[in-house]
C-alpha cells in the first residue's frame, strides 16, 4: 500500500488549480446510485435485513428480481408488470403516511423502463496491475475531471496563483500558514518544479506527521465516553514519528491493533483507552463497532443486535470480528493503583498464579433481551466470512490487524483515501465517511478505486 506521504503527493498534485466544481453528467438512473436511497427511506424497515415481509428484501438488486412470495419484485423493461411500481404507484405501499414522493416514482419508473439496472463493473482479468508513479495517477484523475466538466459544459477554475498555493498546500500538509520567511523564498523561486519542491520540502518537515497524526488521534479519541481519557499526547508523538519516517498507513495501524504492553513503551495502545466504556472496561463490541467506522468505513456496529437492516451485514460478521478483542483487559500497574502498596502486592500475587487457556477462540451474544440470539457463540473470523485457527495463548488482534491491513481486504485501503480526500477538499468520494455499504458506487468511485491501489 503506498505510504501516507505518497498518498498525499498524489492527492496534491492531481488537483493542483482546481479549487472547486465539479459537475455531475446527465446519466440513467441506476439501481445504487437512485433507486437504493429511495427505498432506503421508505422500504426496507419492512423488507431489509431485520424484517423480509413476504419473503422480499430490497437490498439488492439480485434480491428485487428474485422477489417474495407475490414473485419477482422488478421485471426489467416492464413498468406495468413490475410488482414495486404497482404497490407505490397507487400508495399501497408502504403502508405508513411515509409515502414515496411523486418525484421519486418518476425516478423508480425511468429506471424500471430502461431496463432496472445497476451500476456496471467491468473487469478485465488479464490486465496486469503496475505500480504508477503519482504524476500518472494525478493524469488519469485530471483526465476524468475534465471529461466530466466539458461533458457539463463547466469550465474550469484558474490554476492557483503561486502565492494561493502556498498557503493552502502548508495549511493541508502542515496544518500551519508558511511563514514570512519561507513565502518569500517560494515567490521569488524561479524554478519551473518549484510546487513539487514545496510539496516535497513540507511532507519531509516534522509538522507533517504532527499534523496528520493529530487528526487520526483525534479521530480516534472522538469515540471515548470516559469522564477521565488519557492524554493523546504519547500516542501523537509515537504515530508522528512513525508517518516523519514514512512508514506507510498499513503498517502503522498494524502496530495500533496489535499493541501489548504498558503505555509507556507501547503508547499506540491508548488506543484502547479511547474505546473502553464508561468504567474503563475494555469492551469486545465497542472495538469491532469503532474499529469499522474509523478503519474500514463502515456501520458494523449496526448489526450487534441483529443482522444489519439496510446494508447486508451479518450479526455473527460483527461478534467474529468482536471475537478477536476478548482477550484485550487493561494491564494492572502499581500507578494504575490509588492505595499505595496494595497494587505492587497483588501484581506480585498475579504473576505466580498460572492462568488457564482457553481452548477456542469465542465470543458469546450477550443474552440480555435486547440482541437476538442471545447466549449464542461465535468463533473468531473475517468480515468476510473466513474462520481462521489461531494459537490461545497468542495475541489474538495480530491476525485481525495483519488481514484487515491486508491487500485482500480492500475496505481498508478504501476508507484510508476515501478520508485523505475528505481532508484535502471537504468532501469524501463517498459520505458519510463511516458508511460505506458493500455494492456503494457514486460519480467519484473511478477515482477512488484508482487512488485505491
Amino acid at each position: 500500500m503506498y505510504t501516507l506521504r505518497l498518498q498525499a503527493v498524489v492527492i496534491l498534485t492531481a488537483l493542483v488549480g482546481v479549487k472547486g466544481l465539479q459537475a455531475e453528467s446527465t446519466k440513467k438512473p441506476t439501481f445504487e446510485a437512485d433507486v437504493l436511497p429511495i427505498l432506503n427511506a421508505h422500504c426496507l424497515q419492512c423488507h431489509g435485513g431485520v424484517h423480509q415481509n413476504n419473503g422480499l428484501d430490497l437490498r439488492t438488486l439480485s434480491a428485487l428480481f428474485r422477489g417474495g412470495k407475490s414473485g419477482p419484485a422488478v421485471v426489467a423493461g416492464q413498468v406495468e408488470d413490475s410488482l414495486l411500481w404497482k404497490k407505490i404507484s397507487n400508495d399501497a405501499m408502504p403502508k405508513t403516511d411515509n409515502k414515496v414522493s411523486i418525484a421519486n416514482k418518476a425516478i423508480i419508473k425511468a429506471w424500471i423502463a430502461a431496463g432496472a439496472k445497476g451500476i456496471e463493473r467491468k473487469i478485465d482479468t488479464k490486465v496486469t496491475r503496475t505500480a504508477m508513479k503519482p504524476a500518472d495517477v494525478a493524469r488519469i484523475i485530471d483526465r476524468e475531471i475534465a471529461v466530466k466538466l466539458a461533458t457539463a459544459k463547466v469550465t474550469a477554475s484558474p490554476r492557483a496563483d503561486d502565492a494561493e498555493f502556498l498557503r493552502r498546500v502548508a495549511l493541508d500538509i502542515t496544518g500551519k500558514p508558511p511563514t514570512a520567511t519561507a513565502a518569500i523564498a517560494f515567490l521569488a523561486d524561479t524554478a519551473p518544479n518549484k510546487r513539487e519542491k514545496l510539496v516535497t520540502a513540507l511532507l519531509e518537515s516534522d509538522d507533517y506527521g504532527r499534523n496528520f497524526a493529530e487528526r487520526w488521534i483525534n479521530l480516534f479519541a472522538l469515540t471515548t465516553v470516559s469522564e477521565r481519557p488519557p492524554s493523546t499526547d504519547p500516542f501523537i508523538d509515537w504515530m508522528a514519528k512513525r508517518l516523519n519516517t514514512g512508514r506507510s498507513w498499513a503498517d502503522i495501524i498494524r502496530e495500533v491493533i496489535s499493541a501489548d504492553g504498558p503505555i509507556s513503551e507501547t503508547p499506540q495502545g491508548l488506543f484502547f483507552y479511547y474505546n473502553a466504556d464508561m468504567n474503563g472496561k475494555f469492551e469486545p463490541k465497542i472495538l469491532a463497532g469503532n474499529i469499522g467506522q474509523a478503519l474500514l468505513g463502515i456501520q458494523l456496529q449496526c448489526a450487534e443486535c441483529h443482522n444489519h437492516p439496510f446494508n447486508d451485514w451479518k450479526q455473527t460478521e460483527f461478534w467474529s470480528v468482536a471475537a478477536f478483542f476478548g482477550q484485550v483487559e487493561r494491564m494492572e500497574t502499581v500507578e494504575n493503583n490509588r492505595t499505595p502498596g496494595v497494587q505492587e502486592r497483588h501484581l506480585k500475587l498475579r504473576r505466580g498464579k498460572p492462568q488457564p487457556i482457553p481452548k477456542s477462540i469465542t465470543i458469546s451474544i450477550p443474552n440480555d433481551g435486547e440482541a437476538r440470539n442471545g447466549g449464542t457463540k461465535v468463533p473468531a473470523g473475517f468480515i468476510d466470512g473466513r474462520r481462521i485457527e489461531m494459537d490461545p495463548a497468542k495475541n489474538h488482534r495480530l491476525p485481525f490487524a495483519e488481514w484487515m491491513t491486508s491487500k485482500e481486504n480492500r475496505l481498508f485501503a478504501r476508507a484510508a483515501v476515501n478520508r485523505f480526500w475528505a481532508h484535502f477538499f471537504a468532501r469524501g468520494f463517498v459520505n458519510p465517511l463511516n458508511d460505506f455499504v458493500r455494492w456503494c458506487c457514486n460519480t467519484g468511485s473511478f477515482r477512488l478505486c484508482v487512488l485505491n491501489q
